[in-house]
């Protein structure tokens, strides 16, 4: 193999290196977001053209964690687990313009969050937001603050929302329209 040169001359060197952890047989799945269990170890993945969720053990192996479109899940962005809780939450977003294929139109342009428990995969609950008069929802990145806080960022609306530990409801945290 040739090394790459500068426009100088001089040999480029590599930086970094790296090796491959895995790779997984859906070619297609355009994975979006990532989380990680620091006690079980898997990796997650989502995927906004799957409507899914795939978790990727230490040793390589992959096994939808959530199939597609489970609970109404769509297109899914960020992702995070909560280790307190043993929670996996993710964000989900069904817009018609992104070009990914819906099962379910339902809940076009409603902002969408999931809770998962993260040991069983089993649902415990779904929050919806949903479209106020003129304002479309999206919701993309998430995170979790140490005592169950959870933030999503609206990439649709240009907002942010907070869920309060133990569930109720979706509030506004920074309107609409504050950031692009």
């Amino acid at each position: 193999t040739r090394r790459r040169s500068s426009r100088a001359g001089r040999p480029i060197r590599p930086i970094s290196t790296s090796t491959t952890a895995f790779e997984l047989p859906e070619r297609d799945l355009l994975a979006e977001g990532t989380a990680w269990d620091a006690k079980t170890r898997p990796l997650y993945l989502s995927s906004l053209y799957k409507r899914k969720i795939v978790a990727i053990s230490p040793d390589g192996t992959a096994r939808d964690f959530i199939v597609s479109g489970d609970e109404g899940i769509g297109p899914v962005a960020g992702m995070e687990v909560d280790p307190l809780r043993r929670g996996l939450w993710a964000a989900s977003m069904v817009l018609a313009e992104a070009g990914i294929p819906l099962g379910d139109t339902t809940l076009l342009a409603h902002g969408l969050l999931f809770h998962y428990d993260v040991d069983t995969g089993r649902l415990r609950r779904r929050y919806v937001l949903r479209p106020a008069k003129g304002q479309r929802h999206g919701f993309n990145d998430l995170t979790v603050m140490p005592n169950g806080d959870v933030y999503i960022t609206d990439s649709q609306s240009g907002g942010v929302y907070k869920l309060g530990a133990g569930g109720g409801e979706i509030v506004e945290v920074l309107p609409p329209g504050t950031y692009t």
